[in-house]
């Protein structure tokens, strides 16, 4: 029996750059819900960045890969970057050549960017370097960097409480060891007393790879990445296809 559904956001719910959920994606979730389904999303974006969808009211907020987690307007735990860390990893960025996206609970700067980070981050407003000094004194929940994930390793020497989640093959985010989404379904899971096998997860991205694997159901979307898709229990279809709404109704969860 399913208890708690995760899905991520860009590619999983939402085409990339659309803002509102399809009428049939919000009627499977509303129904989903119904049949007594705790709703959450499980996001690498942060807590300002993550929309508020006027035809599904979700349950609770997994942000920032796992190291946040909402349920009624209410932070359940939060996992925040060692600060020595954060700042070895920003002196590591800085030495290959890499700048740097910060991400906390009050938003995001970049002290400078290189091609692939402006293209992760796709805002070049967050190019601001007074901004990036001042968020460096907040507490800092993951890091974004533009790269191929083969160059990663870059960034951690030195650290002993970090590790890299991988997005895709240009942009990845650094976060605590003890993150994730993984982790977070865990978590989350446990606050709404659930074991992970009464749990289904919907992703398309390397980051979502753990969770997936860690749900008891794991859902890759028909646009998602190969690695995921090989990894996943079921590929549905695209999200442009309608691909939760779809799985949903494979798997019996939706009523007739």
């Amino acid at each position: 029996m399913i208890k708690v559904a995760f899905f991520d956001i860009d590619g999983t719910l939402l085409p990339f750059g659309a803002s509102r959920l399809s009428n049939d994606c919000a009627r499977a979730l509303n129904a989903l819900q119904k049949n007594g389904v705790k709703l959450v999303i499980a996001t690498g974006r942060p807590l300002s960045v993550v929309p508020v969808f006027d035809n599904v009211r979700f349950d609770g907020i997994l942000c920032f890969n796992g190291q946040m987690f909402f349920a009624n307007d209410e932070c359940v735990f939060q996992i925040p970057m060692d600060p020595q860390e954060v700042e070895q990893v920003i002196a590591n960025a800085r030495q290959a050549g890499y700048g740097v996206c910060l991400a906390t609970e009050n938003g995001m700067a970049i002290n400078f960017a290189n091609a692939n980070l402006r293209r992760y981050v796709n805002n070049d407003s967050l190019v601001d370097l007074a901004r990036f000094e001042q968020m460096r004194q907040e507490t800092v929940y993951q890091i974004l960097v533009g790269m191929h994930y083969d160059d990663a390793p870059v960034l951690l020497p030195a650290t002993r409480q970090t590790k890299v989640t991988y997005w895709c093959d240009y942009g990845l985010d650094v976060i605590p060891k003890d993150g994730g989404k993984d982790q977070g379904l865990l978590r989350v899971a446990r606050h709404f007393g659930a074991e992970p096998s009464e749990t289904i997860a919907f992703g398309d991205g390397l980051n979502d790879l753990d969770m997936l694997r860690k749900a008891g159901i794991g859902v890759a979307m028909g646009n998602a990445m190969e690695g995921l898709k090989n990894a996943a229990d079921y590929v549905t279809r695209t999200v442009e296809e309608e691909g939760v709404a779809f799985a949903l109704r494979h798997f019996g969860l939706l009523p007739d």
